[in-house]
This record gives C-alpha cells, structure tokens and sequence, in this order.
C-alpha cells in the first residue's frame, strides 16, 4: 500500500509539473498588446486583436496573466467585452463562473450574427456544425451546437479581418490556402512598420506606442496546434 501511495504521488506531482510547463510554453508579457515583436506572428496578432477590440490597458493588466492561453481567450474576452459594450472584468468574471464563451456572448448580448460570418463554401469540419446551424437559425440557433473552439476561431477570423481591411471571406479564403490567421496578421503588421529591431521599437516614441506598435512575450510564433485561421466583419 505504501509503495501504491508513493506511486501515486510521484505521478501527481510529474502531472503538475507538466502541466505547469504547459501553462508556461503560452505565457506573454501583456505588452505585446501594444508592442509587438514584429518577426512574431503570435504577438502581431495578439496586437491585432488589441487594435481591432482596444481595451484600456489597466483593465487588461490584472486579467492577462489568469488566463491559460492568452492567444486562445483574450481576443474572445475584448470581443464580447466591445460589442457587449460592458467592462472587461465584468465578462471575465461571467466566464470564470463556468460558462462557455456562446453562453457569455449571449449573456451580454452579442448576437450570434456578430460571430458567424457567411462564406463562399460551407468551412467542413471541425468548424461546419456550428456555421451549418447558424445558417439555419441564425440569432435563434441552440448554444449546444457552438463549441469554445467554434467562438475562438471566428473571432480570430474577425479580428485579422478588423485589422487587416481585408474582407472576412477573404481572410477565410487566404487560411484555406495554408496561411494561419496570425500570419496573415504578421505580413500586415510589417508591410505597415516594417520588421525593425527591439532597440528601434524602444526608439519610436510614446505615440507609437499608444497606437499599439512594437515589445516581447513569447517566443517565436508557434502555430498552437489547432488551425486558427478564420475570423470576418459584418
């Protein structure tokens, strides 16, 4: 029996380790909503997020860092936040309660019309369910049908399209032909300010920063595993 208890602990704490490696392989310093690396894909389009759903930033602060996947959630977070038009913490909050983010987004009122966008071709799956019965019931559809992941990949999709001026079919259209949505965000953000250097960046002033230019968090940007590449305006 002790040896079993011995066994068992070992494994819990190897979990936790991995775990804890886990949550930190998607740390970001919470500037990169303003200052991103420009050679990083992930931290443009975490930029990007910010530019297409500004929030101030002393309201971001103290929720970045809960999150586990900050590339996952926050742009979802400031989505509903902006078209809900409530604070921030209010529907961090609401999430943290347990729901999923459709259950969120209705709660504060964000139709599901805001989310889906219309596409030349039904998506397939993992993300045609969800469009499918959107299609047919549009702001009367049942949230058991939408996914945490259904919300994040359209709002991703929404949000390069925000950023880029690029029509949300076309962004859809641009991820079909293997580029993920943090890409097409990158080779927008350095056809704009260029790639440059962090001393640069540091040399670009305070108003540069404010518009939400230039700064570290993660490393180079990985892809997450998942495709992230599908997000459109109205």
């Amino acid at each position: 029996m002790t040896k079993r208890l011995a066994l068992a602990a070992a494994c819990a704490v190897l979990a936790l380790l991995s775990w804890s490696d886990a949550a930190a392989s998607v740390r970001f310093d919470v500037d990169v909503l303003w200052t991103p690396d420009p050679d990083d894909d992930v931290q443009v389009f975490l930029h990007a997020s910010n530019m297409a759903y500004p929030m101030p930033r002393e309201r971001v602060r103290p929720i970045f860092h809960q999150m586990h996947d900050p590339y996952e959630d926050y742009p979802v977070l400031a989505f509903i936040a902006h078209h809900g038009h409530v604070d921030l913490r209010t529907v961090w909050s609401y999430r943290r309660r347990g729901y999923a983010w459709f259950d969120v987004m209705v709660h504060f009122g964000v139709r599901p019309d805001r989310l889906f966008v219309r596409l030349p071709h039904d998506p397939g799956p993992p993300y045609g369910r969800a469009y499918g019965h959107w299609r047919r019931h549009r702001n009367r559809m049942d949230a058991r049908f939408v996914r945490d992941d259904d919300v994040r990949h359209w709002v991703h999709l929404r949000a390069v399209s925000a950023y880029t001026g690029v029509a949300p079919a076309r962004v859809w259209e641009m991820s079909r032909d293997g580029r993920r949505f943090e890409r097409v965000a990158g080779n927008k953000y350095r056809e704009k300010h260029g790639r440059g250097h962090k001393a640069d960046r540091g040399r670009r002033g305070r108003g540069d920063q404010e518009a939400g230019f230039g700064s570290p968090g993660r490393g180079k940007g990985k892809g997450h595993g998942k495709d992230r590449d599908h997000h459109d305006r109205d």
